[in-house]
């Protein structure tokens, strides 16, 4: 193997090598999966969940008290979006064979005040119980292009996909 860095990419898929030193015996190399740092990663997209959520009600209030209004009151997306993020984070994805078809058999589910809750223990069991199905739930995605335009389309997807594709959709 040669390389021009000190990085290697290609030598173990899904792997980076950093070499640090030279040795004139054999060096052991220990790759793990790190399901505590897979698990820490989930509760970030749960507060951005609940952060687009937060704003998209503040954005559509009304107060009938103080005539408070929210600054998208009456905008037509925000009450489809809403219902769509929440209808995405409750239901069984169609799209998926395994173990896992929804988030809250993975530990994500809606709690008080319409907002995501993330049990942490239930997350690493479903990890440790079926990774495949957990990463699946998220990022499995299947697309078809279309020969004559090239345009690609999504025909199924992990719930992450579709969360991703629903605020690309919003935001574009």
């Amino acid at each position: 193997i040669k390389t021009a860095s000190n990085t290697l990419q290609t030598v173990i898929p899904g792997a980076t090598i950093d070499l640090r030193g030279t040795s004139d015996s054999a060096v052991d190399i220990t790759i793990a999966r790190d399901d505590d740092a897979i698990t820490e990663s989930v509760q970030p997209s749960v507060d951005d969940f609940n952060g687009v959520t937060t704003t998209l009600k503040t954005s559509d209030r009304f107060d009938t008290e103080t005539a408070d209004r929210g600054s998208l009151l009456g905008a037509t997306p925000i009450p489809p979006a809403r219902s769509t993020l929440f209808r995405l984070a409750n239901d069984r994805n169609t799209d998926l064979s395994g173990s896992f078809t929804s988030l809250a058999e993975v530990g994500i589910t809606v709690g008080t005040g319409a907002s995501l809750q993330f049990d942490q223990a239930r997350f690493q069991s479903a990890l440790e119980a079926d990774r495949e199905a957990v990463d699946a739930l998220f990022t499995f995605k299947e697309t078809e292009t279309d020969p004559v335009t090239g345009d690609v389309t999504t025909t199924a997807a992990g719930i992450g996909v579709r969360f991703d594709e629903l605020l690309k959709g919003l935001t574009d």
